[in-house]
């Protein structure tokens, strides 16, 4: 943590060891090179939710560069250009006609991770923004949690389109390319899609109508499924980055990336793939287990009694448990009430025709209510 949250005079920042040792353990998971000496810089902007007037960067020296990030049950692999430290600001937060302000998080050391433009729609930035989500709860360096805050967005948005698809003011052999579009601070994974989708379709009408487009900072409003501009796009002159005094150059050992490596666990594409091998299943369906938190150790611990198929306990832990898992307000399928073993037991009823489908649903229902009892015993009793 850079502990200078709200700017109080004669507080200094002090980096915390632990966000290098994540920075690169994150840097490694997805195929960077890492820098052996990294600096920090100042990026100065106003904002109120930056009580320093400038935030600290790694303009000069990324921690990492040059890596990539396959979306696990597709082909596409995105280039990662480079991933640096940064501080994070605090919130503004609009209530009532009124303005807060929330700095809890001001100060926070934050791991920003920027990709080339490789993303072709609304859904395969949400797909990659997924996949990261995965490999960072993987590390164990974040939950991951985009509703609380964890996991943050800003996504740049431009087209290229051929002038043929815009209508007789244009040479149809030319390529038009929009000027590049920030949306900030898009939280959860289907607005990221839904306000890519939104802005790409904005521009498109745009230049068909012969509007002016600007670079420029915009805001997602979900209600409207519109974005709204906030400011024009600064350059990098505007920011005046200057070299941050207060924290020393900071040398990364070869001892500490090869620890780091050494300590990597499974990576999503990596169980995605053992999954398929080792268990049959479809890529489909070895990618959403891998994704969706606790959903593949549900799944091999359910596996492992060997009451039922894998492809069986596959296609519940996906179309039912995940399901209620959201409903009930769980943070993921391991604080799901119906234990592996007791769902194992379950789909192996229906697996020997002891149980219909439907029956076993209910029967669901009821563990999720809380009813340890074995699920024979809930549909002997029930009838």
């Amino acid at each position: 943590q850079f502990r200078k949250s709200a700017a109080y005079p004669g507080t200094l920042p002090v980096l915390n060891e632990a966000c290098i040792r994540h920075a690169v353990s994150l840097a490694l998971a997805l195929g960077c090179q890492v820098s052996p000496r990294v600096c920090f810089d100042r990026k100065h902007y106003f904002y109120p939710d930056l009580p320093h007037g400038f935030q600290i960067t790694q303009e000069r020296t990324p921690i990492a560069v040059n890596g990539q990030l396959q979306v696990p049950g597709t082909n596409k692999m995105v280039p990662i250009t480079h991933l640096q430290l940064e501080m994070d600001s605090g919130k503004t937060v609009a209530r009532d006609g009124s303005v807060a302000l929330d700095l809890n998080r001001a100060g926070s050391a934050l791991i920003e991770v920027v990709s080339a433009p490789a993303l072709a729609s609304g859904a395969e930035a949400a797909d990659f923004v997924r996949t990261l989500q995965a490999v960072a709860r993987a590390l164990d360096i974040s939950d991951g949690n985009m509703d609380q805050g964890s996991l943050r967005a800003d996504v740049n948005v431009n087209l290229r389109v051929q002038g043929r698809e815009l209508g007789s003011m244009f040479d149809p052999e030319a390529m038009i390319t929009t000027p590049r579009v920030e949306i900030k601070n898009v939280t959860g994974l289907r607005f990221i899609a839904k306000a890519v989708d939104s802005e790409l379709a904005r521009q498109l009408a745009a230049l068909r109508a012969g509007e002016e487009l600007f670079c420029e900072t915009r805001g997602y409003d979900a209600r409207e499924n519109a974005t709204r501009p906030l400011r024009r796009k600064e350059t990098r002159t505007d920011y005046r980055f200057t070299p941050e005094p207060d924290i020393p150059t900071v040398l990364i050992t070869q001892a500490l990336v090869d620890q780091c490596r050494a300590e990597m666990p499974e990576l999503p594409a990596a169980a995605c793939d053992r999954l398929v091998a080792s268990y049959a299943l479809r890529e489909d369906d070895a990618s959403i287990l891998v994704r969706e938190e606790g959903a593949r150790e549900y799944f091999e611990d359910a596996c492992q009694t060997g009451a039922a198929s894998p492809a069986l306990v596959a296609a519940w832990v996906i179309n039912e448990l995940l399901a209620r898992t959201r409903h009930a307000g769980l943070r993921s399928v391991a604080d799901s009430p119906a234990a592996p073993r007791a769902m194992a037991d379950l789909l192996g009823l229906v697996e020997r025709g002891d149980l219909s489908g439907q029956r076993a649903k209910d029967v669901l229902d009821i563990m999720f209510s809380g009813d340890e009892r074995a699920p024979r015993d809930i549909v002997r009793e029930a009838g």
